[in-house]
């Protein structure tokens, strides 16, 4: 007699081994590639039928990493923000978003306190699924904000995650060259 032992590991499983293990391990950006929203157990008219602006979708959350996804309707945007001390792994499942990263002038510039820091713009551009995955490393595009140019879901891998030391800090441009 013969019996299954059990299914292969699904994309996202074997995404969550690897975090699990080593969330920085360079193969992680590469699997994401090929996600997909059915992957993680979403079909586009879920996003439709959600009635919230922003709806953000925890996957796994521990002391690692976050593994979610966020839906973003037409004409919205997650705010310009910041994931200190937190590289993250980006990739549009679905739609197009209009992402504008920003990295502080100078490393005195982003210890400096105070309302007002000098940022310089180091991407703007359309995103899609067919783009793949996108980093945002500590000190490498990391403020940035994401418009939604249609319906769209994001899935983040975010290590380490946000805790009581790492809060998220919300910005606004408010003109001059950088």
């Amino acid at each position: 007699f013969l019996s299954k032992l059990s299914e292969p590991p699904n994309k996202v499983q074997k995404i969550v081994q690897l975090l699990n293990t080593d969330p920085s391990n360079r193969s992680i950006p590469e699997m994401m590639e090929d996600l997909t929203l059915t992957d993680i157990g979403l079909k586009k008219t879920d996003m439709i039928n959600y009635t919230d602006i922003n709806r953000y979708i925890p996957i796994i959350e521990n002391r690692k990493y976050t593994f979610a996804v966020f839906v973003v309707k037409k004409g919205e945007k997650l705010p310009l923000h910041d994931h200190p001390k937190m590289t993250v792994l980006s990739k549009v499942l679905s739609g197009e978003v209009r992402v504008s990263s920003y990295d502080w002038e100078s490393e005195s510039e982003a210890a400096k306190g105070g309302v007002r820091k000098r940022a310089k713009e180091v991407f703007v551009g359309v995103k899609r699924p067919s783009d793949g995955t996108w980093t945002l490393e500590p000190n490498k595009g990391n403020i940035h904000e994401i418009s939604a140019v249609e319906t769209s879901a994001v899935l983040d891998v975010l290590y380490p995650p946000y805790s009581d030391e790492r809060g998220c800090s919300y910005y606004r441009v408010i003109g001059g060259e950088n």
